[in-house]
């Protein structure tokens, strides 16, 4: 009878122990470390986007291409502000001026959230990019970037500080394609001002061979002179006209006026010849130097301009590549944290409170099943 009392109670006495150390107990640990070890961990969040500074307004079309390769894409360089926030090199410049390391390493902070052997590169690469996060929002085109730390005041100041080396960090590679451009720049300076010499030689050259200096000049002076015999054979025309009416054509006074007409029909043709490059020597006219001569001489000018505004433009990009291309807008401005986001207590506290009754769930069901089978 003893003995048939005495099973229930075992059995309830059995499974208020598991209860006990199923649930009970480990509540009763993680509540303990929840509130008197874990170490509070503050987060300061900011929400950026990178903007391109316009300065190409006033440059040639070739000054505007170079620049724009230069400003390049805002989006491309949100990827790359992302990657570089993620790198050693960022870890090294913040642990070079704040000692993180040392301060997520502390011994005096919990076991669990604390950084273990910091000086393993690798493992502090893991731990520094879980601690500082950038995250691309793909619908706003923004970088949101939060850093985790123990210390509401250091959270803030390394948030700030990685926006700052990360705009410096965009701007820098800016500076590196300028550099790049204005070489390519420099070479097609050159290049041009080879083009102009080889065209000033040319035209120079032509003027010596040619013995025309100024072609377009000695050919107004010959029209001019075609003018002005042409003139002298029409009066003459006229005096004979005239005179024959009362005088012999065999008479002195006409037979010097045929021979003015004629002598200056010779000289016209003469002229025009020349002018036109059809006397018969194979000599080209004055036509034909004027021609050539005005393409040499434009040649000259389309070089002079080009070279002029080359040096231009290599002025103007040189001063937009060493000045301020892109600048970090602060969609949301980095806050001081007035409490800490983890260890979130409460939270927590009903997590593992739930957590350890579904384990104790779980064994009693299985203890049940096992004894069941036996």
């Amino acid at each position: 009878m003893i003995k048939k009392i005495g099973e229930p109670i075992k059995k309830r006495m059995f499974k208020n122990k598991l209860f006990l150390w199923a649930v009970i107990v480990p509540f009763l640990l993680f509540t303990f470390y929840t509130l008197i070890i874990a170490k509070p961990r503050y987060v300061s969040n900011s929400s950026v986007t990178v903007q391109n500074i316009n300065g190409a307004g006033e440059l040639s079309n070739m000054g505007a291409l170079l620049f724009a390769g230069i400003a390049g894409n805002s989006q491309q360089d949100i990827l790359l502000i992302k990657e570089y926030i993620s790198s050693a090199d960022m870890l090294n410049v913040v642990d070079e001026k704040f000692k993180i390391l040392n301060h997520w390493s502390s011994p005096q902070l919990d076991i669990l959230y604390r950084l273990w052997f910091y000086n393993k590169k690798d493992l502090a690469l893991e731990y520094f990019r879980d601690k500082v996060k950038p995250m691309l929002n793909p619908e706003t085109g923004t970088l949101q970037v939060s850093v985790e730390t123990f210390d509401p005041k250091l959270s803030k100041e390394v948030l700030d500080f990685v926006l700052k080396k990360s705009e410096e960090f965009v701007n820098n590679n800016n500076h590196k394609a300028a550099d790049e451009q204005l070489g390519f720049i420099d070479k097609e300076i050159t290049n041009i001002k080879s083009k102009l010499d080889v065209a000033r030689e040319n035209l120079i050259a032509y003027q010596k061979t040619s013995k025309f200096f100024t072609p377009q000049a000695e050919a107004e002076q010959a029209s001019k002179k075609i003018m002005i015999l042409e003139e002298s054979k029409i009066k003459s025309e006229a005096e004979y006209n005239a005179k024959k009416t009362f005088l012999h054509e065999n008479s002195p006074k006409m037979i010097t006026l045929r021979e003015t007409i004629y002598q200056l029909e010779t000289q016209i043709k003469t002229e025009k010849a020349k002018m036109l490059g059809v006397d018969g020597k194979g000599k080209s006219g004055i036509n034909d130097h004027t021609d050539k001569y005005k393409l040499l001489e434009a040649d000259l000018e389309l070089r002079s301009e080009e070279y002029k505004n080359a040096l231009i433009t290599y002025e103007k990009v040189k001063i937009e590549a060493t000045r301020k291309l892109k600048q970090l807008i602060l969609v949301a401005t980095p806050q001081l944290p007035d409490y800490p986001i983890y260890p979130n207590i409460k939270l927590n506290v009903l997590y593992a409170f739930i957590i350890l009754l579904m384990v104790y769930g779980i064994v009693s069901l299985l203890k049940d099943i096992v004894k069941e089978h036996k």
